[in-house]
């Protein structure tokens, strides 16, 4: 939701938006709590929240060392739930996995003190 529309939609009914962003293998990874949807702060409405205490996230670059903030890097997830086979699949495992690995070195996501996602960017807060 854009961040016009998340103030417009607090001005009219409330603070009572909270968001979470994860994706299929790992969810959730991060949240935009209620307390951080605070319309004089638009700029968080863009990020994908805090990381959840489950899970530690980090920027890596192609080395997979940690990013500076404001450096471009790939959203790295390190959790218990994250999805660890396809079930009775090995071979679809084997390969999803490579291209996840590839997909590392491939799309980039930029540091700052919060994780902000768009398209095929993201930011760590």
């Amino acid at each position: 939701m854009s961040p016009s529309r998340l103030v417009e939609g607090i001005e009219r009914i409330g603070p009572v938006f909270s968001q979470l962003y994860g994706q299929t293998e790992c969810y959730p990874v991060s949240v935009l709590r209620k307390a951080d949807h605070d319309p004089k702060t638009p700029e968080l409405f863009l990020s994908c929240g805090f990381p959840i205490a489950a899970c530690q996230v980090k920027i890596l670059d192609n080395d997979d060392q940690e990013v500076a903030t404001g450096e471009a890097g790939e959203i790295c997830v390190r959790a218990s739930h994250v999805m660890a086979e396809y079930w009775k699949r090995p071979d679809t495992t084997a390969e999803t996995l490579e291209e996840r690995l590839a997909a590392h070195r491939r799309h980039r996501a930029h540091q700052t003190s919060a994780v902000t996602c768009s398209s095929s960017t993201a930011r760590r807060t």
